[in-house]
């Protein structure tokens, strides 16, 4: 799964964002290592976006369980998350939260 985060500039965000960045990585993983639902693969930041990876098999579960936290960031605002049910080219979702 996959989550892209908007970033302020078409580059690498400010450096408050990166710090940001951080927080809602750690806060994240730390709530799939409490459900053992998967791992967090860290992310990448460039062109104006970041985006963080993480690992299960149960996208679906994995989703529910960092969503609240998603859609509490302001960070996350306007962020897309890929969804793949399965290993690379199975059938993919993708959701939109709110800006």
């Amino acid at each position: 799964m996959q989550v892209t985060l908007r970033l302020c500039d078409d580059r690498f965000g400010s450096s408050d964002e990166f710090d940001e960045v951080t927080a809602l990585g750690d806060e994240l993983e730390a709530l799939v290592v409490a459900a053992a639902v998967g791992e967090f693969d860290g992310n990448e930041m460039g062109g104006g976006e970041c985006v963080l990876f993480f690992y299960g098999p149960d996208a679906d579960r994995l989703f529910a369980t960092i969503e609240p936290a998603l859609r509490a960031s302001s960070l996350a605002r306007r962020a897309r998350v890929c969804k793949r049910h399965g290993d690379v080219g199975a059938r993919e979702e993708i959701v939109e939260l709110p800006g």
